[in-house]
């Protein structure tokens, strides 16, 4: 809930907001570089994006005795010695002009001369490219590795590669068989099958131009999920198309959707969670690419293997794409890791334009999940989270959002007004009556009709647990919150929750938030550990960085400038208060002794500190907080130093801190 460090350097992958610099003008030479690479996607992928037309042509003249897999293999085993030569192209034109020309010569000339054509047409188009290119500056750069295969020590790395490997696995399957699904499904003409594909491509001009007018609202990853289930939804379609107007149709719409994946796979991959540095980005893009290809190698051979052209028969292949794209959609969707808070700064400390700027680089670095509350600047800072959805046009089901309601101090009183002129006794607590009303007014804030996630923020002794039980369990039936979890509860109080709801067939709180920190470990590491794998709770923690002590600003003191130096709120007392004392002072020297661990993995103390919380298998989310842009680019760093993060490691920060808990060994539940 703090910001991840204070002076922290620049991202090298996403540009620091406000900056005004530009890419500069290359003029006519830079034109020409864009000519020749032109070229030579259009001679490499050309071919590749007609097999379809040979795919039909070798099945009714050539190889008429053999399968449609073997000679899908045979179109495979050509484009990826093609691929070899070319990774990723953003011309549509390729994929038209190929299958006309197929068509247009081979009745003509005959096949093998129809081949040579083409031959000439790709050493022509080549020495074009070569000399154009030729021309551009030369860079000279430091050798650079092949394979950097550290990235697959990386989770969301990782995670990426296997959906583009199952979006390309899905993607080529009905390039290959459309113009045989149009004669023998359909009855096509062979003349009105074999241009499909020239549909097809020539619709994906519309995806390869569009997510470039997208990507700048609302981020590559959202673009490439929405179009990856756009595809499935349209292969699933596609089992139901008796028709060609109706076929037609489905190629233009595939085409569209499915056109997204070249322009913006790319920039997606460059995300700063998936590729922490530019320096990397090469390896990383040919890497992914590599993956992506092994899937286009391998799905039409197989859909050749379920399906049975000659009889009409494509179910099984159709299926088979389609629940494939669905898990392209489901490895390329994933909640943060990091997630955004809005306690202490948005609509407090920090001006509304600023919180903006803040969620939006956060949206754009891939946390799409935002944590705020009722009580955070008496209800401001669920406004602005409302105003940011709303201004940037997000969509919802992008979006993770938790809300609290909350139980404040014991020492409120019954005459104490509400930020909006209530009274307070009705508007705090756990009581059912809270509960329901609160979320309702947090929902009316935030100008949302649900939350994915509502806590109970601290316990409410005042109110029996199995009302709170029952409350929460009352707005998830009224589709106003899809889950509901714990804020600072202690185990035992977690437990008897769970008891009600297994005795009343209610759904438990699944997912707690409590402070988390190197310095504070006993709850997490100790208390909770039969929760974790007897009812599953997850952890969503708060205060990764100690209120800033962990970045290794305050090793010399405090900053002037610094949360500790300018803010007098309670928490900033109580921190005071702890660390100013002899004991205090101690723990902050143990503090400065982990710089020089952060230095050898070639980090900051505030990433080392927010990477050893997410290296916790239990914790599902680090909630951090930030002032400025910057520290949220700072922060998706963290991806990058948690595969460094190994035993060894973890054990010299044990030993430096000397604070490891003693796990609990009794049952709750």
């Amino acid at each position: 809930m703090e910001s991840p460090s204070g002076d922290p350097q620049r991202s090298d992958v996403i540009q620091e907001v406000g900056d005004e610099k530009t890419a500069a003008d290359g003029g006519l030479v830079a034109w020409l570089g864009v000519v020749g690479a032109w070229l030579m996607f259009f001679i490499t992928w050309g071919p590749a994006g007609s097999f379809g037309v040979f795919e039909a042509y070798y099945k009714s003249r050539m190889l008429s005795s053999y399968s449609e897999s073997t000679i899908a293999w045979i179109d495979q085993y050509q484009l990826y010695n093609k691929k070899a030569d070319c990774s990723w192209n953003n011309n549509n034109g390729r994929g038209i002009v190929f299958p006309i020309l197929f068509n247009a010569l081979e009745p003509k000339v005959g096949f093998g001369w129809t081949i040579r054509v083409f031959g000439f047409l790709q050493l022509v188009f080549g020495l074009a490219a070569l000399g154009l290119l030729l021309q551009m500056p030369q860079k000279s750069t430091k050798p650079r590795k092949l394979f950097e295969w550290r990235a697959f020590t990386e989770i969301p790395y990782t995670t990426f590669c296997v959906g583009c490997f199952c979006q390309y696995l899905s993607y080529w399957i009905p390039l290959f068989y459309l113009v045989t699904y149009g004669r023998s499904v359909l009855g096509m003409s062979d003349a009105m099958s074999s241009y499909l594909l020239s549909i097809l491509h020539g619709s994906s001009a519309v995806g390869r131009i569009l997510p470039n007018l997208l990507m700048p609202k609302f981020g590559a990853m959202p673009v490439v999920f929405t179009s990856t289930v756009m595809c499935a939804v349209l292969l699933f379609a596609w089992i139901g198309i008796r028709q060609s107007a109706g076929f037609i149709v489905f190629c233009v719409l595939f085409g569209i959707s499915s056109g997204t994946f070249v322009a913006a796979n790319p920039v997606a991959t460059l995300h700063p969670t998936i590729t922490p540095s530019l320096t990397i980005a090469g390896e990383r893009l040919g890497m992914n690419w590599l993956i992506s290809g092994l899937g286009t190698l391998l799905g039409a051979p197989i859909a050749g293997t379920l399906s049975r052209p000659e009889s009409g028969q494509f179910l099984q292949a159709q299926i088979f794409t389609g629940c494939i794209m669905i898990g392209a959609a489901l490895f390329i969707l994933q909640v943060s890791a990091i997630s955004l808070g809005s306690w202490l700064t948005y609509g407090g400390h920090v001006d509304k334009d600023r919180a903006f700027d803040c969620m939006k680089v956060a949206y754009d670095c891939g946390i799409n999940f935002f944590d705020c509350a009722e009580g955070y600047a008496d209800g401001d800072g669920e406004r602005i989270v409302g105003e940011c959805i709303r201004k940037f046009g997000w969509k919802r089901n992008d979006l993770v959002i938790s809300t609290k309601e909350s139980k404040p101090s014991d020492n409120l009183q019954i005459n104490w007004g509400g930020s909006y002129g209530e009274l307070a006794a009705n508007n705090y607590g756990l009581s059912r009556k809270h509960i329901i009303e609160g979320l309702d007014a947090s929902l009316e804030r935030m100008g949302l009709s649900y939350v994915d996630l509502v806590y109970a923020h601290r316990p409410d002794r005042k109110t029996p647990i199995e009302e709170t039980v029952r409350a929460f369990n009352h707005v998830i039936n009224m589709g106003k919150a899809f889950y509901w979890g714990t804020s600072q509860w202690s185990a035992d109080e977690i437990a008897t929750a769970w008891r009600y709801a297994d005795k009343l067939g209610l759904i438990g709180p699944t997912m707690e938030q409590p402070e988390y920190n190197m310095l504070t470990r006993t709850k997490v590491e100790s208390e909770f550990v039969h929760l974790y794998r007897e009812v599953g709770t997850g952890l969503t923690v708060f205060s990764p960085l100690a209120m800033g002590l962990l970045t290794g600003k305050y090793n010399d003191g405090i900053p002037d400038d610094s949360r500790l130096g300018v803010s007098d709120d309670k928490f900033v007392k109580l921190t005071k208060s702890e660390f100013g004392n002899e004991e205090g002072k101690k723990i902050l020297d143990k503090i400065a002794r982990l710089k020089p661990v952060a230095e050898s993995l070639g980090t900051s103390q505030a990433i080392l500190a927010l990477a050893w919380v997410l290296k916790n298998k239990n914790v599902s989310s680090a909630i951090t907080g930030a002032s400025r842009p910057e520290q949220i680019q700072e922060s998706v760093k963290v991806f990058s130093i948690l595969p460094k993060l190994t035993d060894e490691v973890m054990e010299e920060i044990d030993n430096i801190l000397e604070n490891r808990p003693t796990p609990f060994t009794s049952r709750f539940i």
